[in-house]
């Protein structure tokens, strides 16, 4: 069986202003710290995973467990990677989480990128000044208090459920019910498969900016408010 390890670590954030991370087969949760360090916490993850800073970038990386190890895991012990990150603007901010929930709250930062396998995704409190680009496979997408540039979330199968303020947004989404609340400051564009798509939009949007939706099978709703 593969040897997995505990491993905490703090990075001072004067050392990066990027951020990337992958998180492999693990839950993860990023939070806002609450001092001037970037606090990190793994817990029964694959020996190997680490935590730097290096060009000004600060690298998390949760190896994939081998297939012994996946067979054999105690389900008493879980694997999970927890992220505080001090409260400041961030360049950009990649995430990469392949089997596992991932957990994201009051990051601010210039873009974003959020890549998904199989889990839900989910955001709170988040900004991205000029883009937030998310890409689920299997899995859910909850998105609350938002402000971002613009909005592109592509979804194979899950619900996609946002609430917030965005530049402009574009959501494609497979299998699941898409909803979108709040006010949008440039053109929509949401395609679906099945499921159905409901729009709740500031009413100051109405007639400003093109609205289009498209899906196979389920019903569209937009509505002012």
């Amino acid at each position: 069986m593969a040897n997995t390890i505990d491993l905490n670590a703090d990075i001072p954030e004067k050392e990066f202003t990027d951020i990337e991370l992958i998180c492999r087969a693990a839950d993860l949760e990023v939070t806002r710290s609450d001092d001037d360090t970037a606090h990190i916490s793994f817990r029964n993850v694959p020996e190997g995973s680490f935590a730097k800073a290096e060009n000004n970038k600060l690298i998390i990386d949760i190896r994939k467990p081998s297939v012994t190890e996946m067979i054999f895991h105690n389900p008493v012990r879980s694997r999970s990677c927890r992220v505080s990150l001090p409260e400041k603007l961030y360049g950009s901010l990649i995430i990469k989480t392949g089997l596992g929930n991932g957990s994201i709250s009051g990051v601010q930062c210039s873009t974003a990128e959020i890549y998904s396998g199989v889990g839900n995704t989910s955001l709170n409190n988040f900004r991205a000044l000029k883009e937030l680009r998310i890409e689920s496979g299997t899995g859910n997408v909850k998105i609350d208090a938002l402000e971002c540039g613009s909005l592109n979330i592509k979804s194979g199968t899950g619900t996609v459920k946002v609430r917030g303020v965005s530049g402009g947004m574009d959501i494609k989404g497979g299998t699941g019910n898409i909803s979108y609340e709040g006010s949008v400051n440039g053109d929509i564009d949401v395609k679906g498969g099945v499921g159905n798509i409901d729009l709740v939009l500031d009413k100051e949007c109405s007639g400003k900016y093109k609205v289009n939706t498209a899906h196979g099978i389920g019903k569209v709703n937009i509505s002012y408010v």
